[in-house]
């Protein structure tokens, strides 16, 4: 259920009051969104920049009609809005609403503006803070300031101010994502709203919905009104708020958790006992991805071990290809295979060779070992979903009524990038980060908003020579994808539920891909080899000795696995 808020642009005070009048003889209309605009900041100019004199700080002024009758929210569209907030204050004003590209400072304003009449201090002058956002600003420049407001208003038109400008679907994608980021933040959507994306809007998790000319101005106020109202009533979910991404453990139970947890100690297992079956591979970066390797295949993915070729699964590339152990080892435990196959690994002849080999196992995407491809091939594999979730557009000059819809490809839509719901996982390694190949990636999905994109990396800090700030330094890493187009997390890559929300939360963001920094520790689960680039390209029995001769290395890592680094006793350690 949401709220619907007519809002008024007038030019003069006069077409206020009339506008007022109308709106007090409907029925349940108890808030007022009133449009303040200078010309400047926004065009064209309002009451009372147009008409009426401008407005000046500390003049004196009447209180806004139907005082009694309304909540007044002032939607601040000028250059300074600091300096003349508290004459809509003094005017009668509950709330107001800054726009964030508005204030220089936002901060400074925003604590300025409470300070003027005791906001959450005494209680003499109550009103509630707002911030708007355009819709080209990036939503997460909202984060240092939401602890300072009480609502967010996001803009669904892409001109501020401008009545009858055409909705933006974009929109519907930005209420998703700040929702799931934020399930208490109160939000409301302005801009474009009409009947037919109320209930979207609503479901996407707006709380309140701010309609304009379409209400305002339509013939029958009363019934229009009555229209927009109970669309508004109906009881739509607002998926993020059932299953907030911002509670790891809603997302899980306790009995998940320890099952994933299990389970991924199982995969540690596997991937020793099929390191020193073969005398060769890699082992830090293995161990270190088993938590999310789980993850992936026991929660997160669409996929069926008994169809891999099922059309509607989800795709996972694995761009470095020589962790693949880990996925090998998932695989088998999740049934695609017999878990005992994978002491086959490096075999002449065997289905699982050093690096994945698309046609010879069943579930795999792609071949990899060359770094730096991985990417590339998962953006070209999420811009053809989203190519094919464009072929059901009819057309009846081409045969069979069907085709591209190729005026679309190019930008996104409120459903662009969804792909009937499969979505391209892409996990990759930091030391390809140094591959230029990732970057020319990066920037092909950013450009064409490959919200059905999510690349995981693997940020264990080693390579196969030593530690990647010493070899190439890559950081910032997240002020780079930020500026490619990409929404950014990071997450500990050993915590299940932190991940398995982050992941939650990609599928949210409904404009731009999504990359998860998953900070890992190599060699996880032996603490002998942890953090040891040494162990990066060797297998047990290759490796340094410094805790074990050769010879012991497999059995004394896989009596650290099985004893749970000696914490229980265990008969086959």
């Amino acid at each position: 259920m949401g709220s619907i808020v007519p809002a008024i642009l007038p030019k003069t005070r006069a077409e206020l009051e009339g506008a007022l009048a109308r709106l007090a003889r409907v029925r349940g209309v108890s808030e007022v969104q009133i449009d303040v605009v200078d010309g400047r900041f926004a065009a064209p100019a309002s009451w009372s920049y147009s008409g009426d004199r401008k407005p000046e700080a500390g003049s004196r002024t009447e209180q806004l009609p139907y005082i009694e009758r309304f909540v007044f929210e002032i939607d601040l569209m000028v250059e300074d809005p600091e300096r003349v907030a508290g004459l809509w204050l003094d005017r009668g004003a509950q709330r107001l609403t800054l726009h964030l590209e508005s204030l220089i400072d936002p901060q400074r304003s925003l604590a300025a503006i409470k300070e003027h009449c005791g906001h959450e201090t005494d209680g003499s002058c109550a009103f509630e803070l707002g911030l708007a956002l355009s819709m080209s600003t990036d939503l997460s420049r909202l984060t240092p300031h939401l602890a300072h407001v009480d609502y967010v208003q996001l803009m669904g038109i892409d001109t501020i101010g401008r009545q009858g400008e055409p909705f933006n679907s974009r929109v519907i994608g930005r209420v998703r994502a700040l929702r799931a980021a934020y399930p208490n933040l109160v939000i409301q959507v302005d801009g474009g709203v009409t009947l037919a994306v109320v209930s979207e809007l609503l479901a996407a998790g707006a709380d309140r919905l701010v309609v304009g000319h379409v209400l305002v101005g339509a013939a029958d106020l009363g019934e229009a009104f009555s229209d927009f109202s109970a669309l508004a009533q109906l009881r739509v979910p607002h998926p993020a708020r059932e299953a907030s991404v911002t509670s790891e453990r809603e997302l899980l139970t306790d009995a998940d958790l320890a099952a994933l947890t299990d389970k991924a100690a199982e995969v540690r297992v596997t991937i020793v006992e099929m390191l020193v079956a073969a005398g060769s591979g890699h082992t830090a970066g293995p161990l270190g991805m088993a938590d999310i390797f789980t993850a992936l295949y026991f929660h997160i993915l669409r996929h069926d071990p008994k169809n891999p070729e099922w059309e509607e699964r989800d795709r996972l590339i694995l761009s470095n290809g020589h962790i693949v152990p880990v996925r090998y080892a998932a695989m088998a435990h999740a049934g695609y295979f017999p878990v005992e196959e994978c002491l086959t690994l490096r075999k002449l002849g065997s289905r699982l060779q050093g690096h994945p080999e698309r046609t010879r196992l069943p579930g795999l995407e792609t071949t990899s070992g060359p770094l730096g491809s991985g990417l590339a091939q998962a953006s070209g594999m999420a811009y053809a979903l989203r190519m094919d979730s464009m072929l059901d557009v009819r057309h009846p000059t081409s045969p069979g009524g069907y085709a591209l819809d190729t005026a679309h490809v190019g930008r996104q839509t409120s459903n662009m990038g969804a792909g009937s719901g499969r979505r391209v996982y892409c996990v990759m390694s930091d030391g390809e980060q140094q591959e230029g190949n990732t970057w020319e990636a990066a920037m092909f999905a950013g450009k064409y908003r490959l919200s059905n994109l999510t690349a995981v990396m693997d940020r264990n800090n080693i390579q196969i020579d030593g530690m990647t700030e010493e070899v190439m330094p890559l950081e910032p890493l997240a002020d780079k994808y930020r500026a490619f187009g990409w929404h950014v997390l990071e997450v500990g890559g050993h915590d299940i539920p932190a991940f398995i929300s982050a992941v939650e939360e990609a599928k949210a963001i409904y404009e731009k891909p999504t990359i998860i920094i998953a900070h890992t520790i190599p060699g996880r689960g032996i603490k002998e080899i942890e953090f040891d680039y040494r162990w990066h390209g060797v297998p047990p029995g290759g490796g340094p000795e410094d805790v074990w001769k050769k010879a012991e290395q497999g059995k004394g890592m896989l009596r650290e696995l099985r004893s749970l680094g000696g914490r229980i006793s265990h008969d086959y350690a």
